[in-house]
């Protein structure tokens, strides 16, 4: 890994920039926390702040495309960060007169996610044009690493940092360091794809990558088992995990499992550069089994160690088949499609969740209980995921855009634009 940064003093910049921003970004959620909750806000207040945040995520990822097409990736980059340093250079000028109004509290978290929605179809793609085609899974994982420590970084300073100094102090550092994570880019390569006629209409450009999505079996397995986890597989184990352990009388240990994930993803990003496998989809659909193993057996009275180990092989798992399916990805898609299809793999993932939090009180009513359901839905999918597994194409795409669309559904065309 150490390589790479050392030979390549392009991406070495870009990981700065990535890890100064990440680390700012992600103690956004604990000022927003703080800010609320010292402003007199109730815990109802708190989730409609930091809940309204993923509507955005259900579609800001398909403009993703839209957005680079006119500004550049560097571009989007550019302008989203900026846009943070205002955003909370004036939450910090509001929290000084203490006026911050709950409105823009919202905003903020609005922002927050459309944000993300946009930038993670971008940024994938945008690492194919700063590293050659060899060194992507090294990328991969040092892009995944470096973002991890980040997230747990951030989180664990402004904790402290914000009860300590001034809130509007706090606000000023977090829009000083985004201002900071500017620098490091310049110089890198714009990102841009240089066409020689205008550029497609946005949406001729998303039912192209539709496509390309139904003609490339491999994904499409991977991407819509993933929504599926993502419905009624992860946002069950959310809800009902730290419920259950609270009719234990044991909520910390949600803290614990938590923790245990996280250090498993971090694991995960550093072993997952040396790891081969003949078989992607298969891997990618395997790597979501572990957690619901997890929630199998959080659905029993077991010890805490064995669900913190298990909760570690869940991150471990889940940060290297995501760290492979991205670049199988990068490494197989069309460079005109990668933006695109990475939106539907947002899509059908981040934007799934919200969704699927949704229906778990529903489900909840019906199975009597939180740990009914956990352990039924857990080992139901289980059983579904396995055998999606093993039933999965060898490759990603297996046919390139050229071949016979006959077998594609109806509402997915092949002719040619006016």
């Amino acid at each position: 890994m150490l390589r790479l940064l050392r030979s390549n003093k392009g991406f070495a910049r870009f990981i700065i920039s990535r890890f100064v921003h990440d680390l700012a970004v992600s103690a956004t959620p604990i000022l927003l926390t703080l800010s609320v909750l010292q402003g007199g806000g109730s815990a109802t207040s708190l989730a409609f702040v930091l809940g309204v945040g993923a509507l955005p995520a259900v579609g800001g990822a398909l403009f993703s495309r839209w957005v680079t097409a006119r500004l550049t990736v560097r571009g989007v980059l550019i302008a989203s960060t900026l846009t943070w340093v205002f955003v909370m250079g004036v939450t910090g000028i509001l929290k000084a007169l203490g006026r911050t109004e709950f409105i823009w509290l919202i905003a903020i978290s609005f922002i927050l996610e459309l944000n993300a929605a946009i930038k993670y179809p971008a940024l994938r793609s945008y690492v194919t044009r700063i590293v050659p085609k060899d060194d992507l899974q090294v990328a991969n994982s040092l892009r995944s690493l470096a973002s991890g420590i980040a997230a747990i970084s951030g989180p664990i300073i402004f904790s402290f940092a914000g009860s300590a100094i001034p809130m509007s102090i706090a606000w000023f550092i977090l829009s000083g360091l985004l201002l900071f994570s500017l620098l490091p880019l310049k110089g890198l390569p714009k990102g841009e794809i240089v066409e020689s006629e205008a550029p497609e209409p946005w949406v001729t450009e998303v039912r192209k990558g539709w496509q390309f999505f139904f003609r490339s079996p491999g994904i499409r397995t991977v991407v819509l088992t993933s929504g599926l986890w993502h419905l009624i597989g992860w946002s069950v184990i959310l809800v009902s995990g730290p419920v259950i352990l609270h009719d234990r009388g044991n909520l910390a240990a949600w803290g614990w499992v938590q923790a245990a994930i996280t250090a498993g993803m971090l694991a995960g990003a550093s072993l997952a550069g040396r790891i081969k496998v003949m078989r992607l989809p298969r891997f990618a659909v395997l790597g979501l089994c572990p957690a619901l193993v997890f929630g199998l057996l959080l659905s029993f009275s077991l010890p805490v160690f064995l669900l913190v180990a298990a909760a570690a092989l869940v991150g471990f798992s889940l940060s290297i088949a995501g760290i492979l399916w991205d670049t199988g990805i990068q490494a197989n898609v069309p460079e005109e499609q990668l933006e695109v299809i990475f939106s539907f793999d947002y899509l059908f993932s981040e934007a799934f969740e919200p969704l699927g939090l949704l229906f778990v009180p529903i489900l909840i009513a019906l199975f009597a209980s939180e740990i009914i359901l956990l352990r039924y839905v857990s080992l139901a999918l289980l059983i579904l995921l396995i055998v999606i597994a093993f039933l999965a194409p060898q490759k990603l795409t297996a046919r390139s855009l050229s071949d016979s669309d006959n077998d594609l559904p109806l509402w997915v065309s092949n002719e040619p634009d006016d």
